[in-house]
């Protein structure tokens, strides 16, 4: 957080003055996962009490916030979604078709990891059975890629 933010005015009340203060743990939520931040830097308007948080900062709430997950395996590592890519033999382009998301999803995912939720849980048990063997991955793949097919032809691809 720079220095040239302290003071200025509130842009929520356009009265107060916003002052910073770290507070030594801060409840908060990301992405709907609720977690505490650690020396949080936080500006407050004098006068409405708006919280203001700066990128840098946000950026570095999403990084304790994976970190947390991972200390409770709940998050499904960026290195396991490589490493699944890899043993599924898809391209990013692929992987994201038969998950039904983007590739910028994907590449996403290999860069900070995806948290607790449907896909997380899908990708789970793709990666539990690719570390077992590939002779399990082929009915699985062929399941998706008919369910891709499927939503293709709903929506008229």
């Amino acid at each position: 957080m720079s220095k040239e933010i302290e003071g200025i005015k509130c842009s929520t009340c356009g009265k107060g003055e916003i002052n910073f203060e770290v507070k030594k743990e801060y409840p908060t939520k990301i992405g709907g996962i609720a977690f505490i931040v650690k020396n949080a830097r936080i500006g407050t308007c004098s006068n409405c009490e708006e919280e203001i948080v700066d990128a840098k900062e946000v950026e570095k709430w999403e990084n304790e916030r994976n970190r947390q997950l991972i200390e409770k395996d709940l998050l499904f590592s960026s290195e396991k979604v490589i490493i699944l890519r890899y043993l599924l033999d898809l391209t990013i382009k692929e992987f994201a078709l038969l998950l039904g998301v983007t590739d910028i999803a994907v590449e996403g995912w290999q860069q900070n990891g995806l948290p607790l939720g449907p896909t997380s849980l899908l990708l789970s048990m793709l990666y539990e059975e690719a570390e077992k063997t590939d002779k399990v991955l082929h009915p699985i793949l062929d399941f998706l890629e008919e369910q891709q097919k499927e939503r293709e032809k709903l929506i008229g691809r």
